[in-house]
Order: structure tokens, then sequence, then C-alpha cells
């Protein structure tokens, strides 16, 4: 459903900042925001993007994480390896920064 996601492994919207959330505007273009943290491991998935809010099967999206440093990305999974993994949203750092990506879904 849009909105709020339910995060997994120990992760957490950030206290500081925009709370996540995420939408789907009428031309099938999905919009994350907000940052998280306190997840129990760094890269560990933080939440599942429901059906319809995905990328292609097949298809992992990898955006670039600045403030990270060199190399650490926010990646969306949709490559349909496991039902634990289809619309996971996870990245390589303790702190996640989602605002300003955007990706068209497959419906």
């Amino acid at each position: 459903m849009p909105g709020g996601p339910a995060f997994q492994h120990n992760c957490a919207n950030s206290a500081t900042v925009q709370t996540v959330a995420f939408y789907k505007d009428h031309e099938g273009v999905v919009h994350l925001k907000g940052r998280y943290d306190s997840c129990s491991s760094t890269g560990a998935v933080a939440f599942q993007l429901p059906p319809g809010y995905r990328p292609a099967s097949g298809e992992t999206l990898q955006f670039p994480l600045a403030s990270a440093g060199a190399g650490a990305v926010v990646a969306i999974d949709g490559s349909g390896i496991s039902p634990s993994m289809d619309g996971a949203v996870l990245c390589g750092a303790g702190t996640c920064f989602l605002s300003g990506i955007t990706f068209r879904a497959v419906t």
C-alpha cells in the first residue's frame, strides 16, 4: 500500500528528518522520500515495496548515495530471486537517504 513502509531488520525512520514514504504518480513513476537508519546490519533489507511499486522482474536498480562516499548505493530489487527480496529496498550505509529516488514501476 502507498505511504509508509513496514520496516524489517530493526530499520526505522530517522528521528530528525522526513519519515520514509513512497507513492506512485499517474504516470506509473514511484517516488521515495525520507531517511532511515538503525538497521541490524549495513545492506540489510529495510523494507519491501508492494507489487505494482517494484522495478521490472530481473532488474535491480541502483542509485548513488553520495552522503556515504564513493560506491555506496541504494538498491531496489526486482530480480525475482526470492519472495523475501522482491521489491526490497536496501543500502550500503548506516543512514540511508531516499528523497529524490524515482523509477518507473511495472504494474
